[in-house]
């Protein structure tokens, strides 16, 4: 029982920045090791983003679409999810800054 660590409750801010703090060395670690390149780190990144931004930005919509009062039987009761969800990583984003909409 001596080896238990004490359970200590953190902000959701103390997580993000903890987790950015390790990201960032390990990006830097493996950049200054040679495993990666600099601009394949920024590519890799950009395109990331992207599809971060495409998927915050769907589920947004979803979600606000979901608000909408609609009577049983109706078309839009019939959507289902593993369907809506399949497509997002394909659905470019336009006028997002590094997408490359076309």
């Amino acid at each position: 029982m001596a080896d238990e660590p004490k359970k200590q409750t953190v902000t959701l801010e103390e997580l993000v920045v903890s987790n950015l703090a390790m990201t960032d060395a390990l990006a830097k670690l493996m950049i200054a090791k040679g495993v990666i390149t600099d601009e394949e780190f920024k590519t890799q990144l950009g395109a990331e983003r992207a599809n971060y931004l495409a998927v915050t930005d769907y589920v947004w919509t979803l979600w606000c679409f979901l608000q909408i009062p609609r009577h049983k039987g109706s078309l839009e009761s019939s959507w289902r999810f593993p369907r809506i969800f399949s497509t997002l990583q394909h659905r470019p984003v336009a006028g997002r800054a590094g997408n490359s909409a076309q």
